[in-house]
């Protein structure tokens, strides 16, 4: 084995045991996402990213003709 195998893997273990501790740590100070607003702010709605582009009637898709392809 050479010389710095082991020496490296202690190295990659103890990152990582410091990585997993961090994280258990900062995850339990984390709240929760709230997604609502004062009244006056529901209005606007971030999350609304649909076009008219994205609801028009196109080329209607043959199902198995396209998977088969895929």
């Amino acid at each position: 084995m050479p010389d710095y195998q082991l020496p490296a893997s202690v190295t990659v273990a103890v990152a990582a045991a410091i990585s997993a501790t961090v994280n258990l740590a900062t995850s339990r100070q984390e709240g929760n996402i709230k997604l609502e607003g004062p009244e006056d702010e529901q209005e606007y709605d971030p999350f609304n990213v649909t076009t008219p582009e994205d609801v028009s009637p196109g080329e209607p898709v043959d199902g198995p003709q396209f998977w088969s392809r895929v």
